[in-house]
């Protein structure tokens, strides 16, 4: 903030908001901004919310002093902010533990997606097909799905078990996707294996119809992850992990199963639970794809983010 390396920047933002703007409310995207809220708020008179989800990804890999210090100090910030705005309950728990935020300054409001376009994946099973849908890297559980399939692979049930990846990756990913690509290879499934290089949204839309489920079991799991929105929007059952906002967010749609301990051996078995029980399958993609179009739309989350906004107008 105003003591940081960036001040004469944050002085910049400042006096052209005052100058052009004058807002009555400041969102800051995450709490790795706090720095900004005190100037906002003192030069503007504006009320400060900050949303809150996967801070602690960022953090936490640091070195502990370094750690620590980042955490007190957003723990300080924080009292700048009027509100906080957590994509999970689970998050916003977590933060206002790590943060010390009273509770009624953290609000939880679910993420939503642009639902116009998805169509419902016929989920035939022919052939059964697992998603990835996310970063292919390796924190992100893409080394958890491979050892999955191939472990499912080994059953003449799933002989015909496809394995379809899409999401991108970094220059820094190379390395361990040229390693599960080898792993794949060596096993001789290879030809069952594909990658969507493009992965706008309608192309997103055509790779979720191809699937029977999906699953991006993140290794420490994350708040939410707006790739469960999307595979239910297609009516494809998610298969997550028992960490982070994946339970919660399995609970309030229906639309998928959780497993544990995170590890390919455990994943497979609950897929092979769900492909042996196809009528299972497809109520649970159902049920998962009406909860998404009640709860989880770009409008409806925008509605409740709006909710936020009118409860601090009322306080100020």
């Amino acid at each position: 903030g105003e003591e940081g390396s960036q001040a004469s920047e944050l002085e910049h933002l400042v006096r052209y908001l005052k100058s052009h703007i004058r807002p009555d409310i400041v969102h800051l995207s995450n709490a790795l901004l706090l720095g900004l809220a005190r100037r906002l708020k003192s030069d503007l008179g504006a009320a400060v919310v900050c949303s809150l989800q996967d801070e602690n990804e960022w953090i936490d890999p640091m070195r502990p002093q370094y750690r620590d210090r980042v955490w007190n100090l957003m723990a300080e910030r924080a009292g700048d902010v009027d509100a906080f705005i957590a994509a999970s309950r689970f998050y916003a728990d977590k933060a206002a533990r790590q943060m010390k935020l009273p509770s009624e300054k953290v609000h939880v409001v679910y993420g939503g997606v642009d639902l116009d376009g998805y169509e419902p994946a016929p989920l035939t099973l022919d052939p059964p097909a697992i998603g990835y849908l996310c970063r292919m890297n390796e924190s992100f559980g893409l080394g958890v799905v491979v050892d999955a399939f191939l472990l499912l692979k080994q059953e003449p049930a799933f002989r015909r078990l496809k394995l379809y990846l899409t999401g991108g990756y970094t220059g820094d990913d190379k390395p361990f996707i040229h390693e599960m690509k080898k792993k794949i290879k060596k096993a001789g499934f290879w030809h069952d294996v594909e990658i969507w290089h493009e992965f706008d949204k309608p192309h997103r839309i055509q790779f979720l119809r191809k699937l029977s489920v999906l699953s991006v079991p993140v290794l420490v799991g994350e708040a939410f992850g707006a790739y469960q929105i999307e595979a239910l929007a297609a009516g494809v059952p998610i298969v997550q992990p028992n960490l982070g906002g994946y339970p919660e967010f399995i609970e309030t749609t229906g639309g998928g199963v959780l497993y544990e301990p995170n590890d390919g051996e455990h994943l497979a078995e609950a897929i092979k639970k769900l492909l042996n029980s196809p009528d299972d399958l497809r109520e649970m993609g159902r049920a998962g794809k009406d909860a998404v179009y009640r709860n989880f739309t770009m409008m409806q989350m925008a509605e409740n983010i709006a909710g936020v906004y009118e409860k601090i107008a009322k306080k100020e």
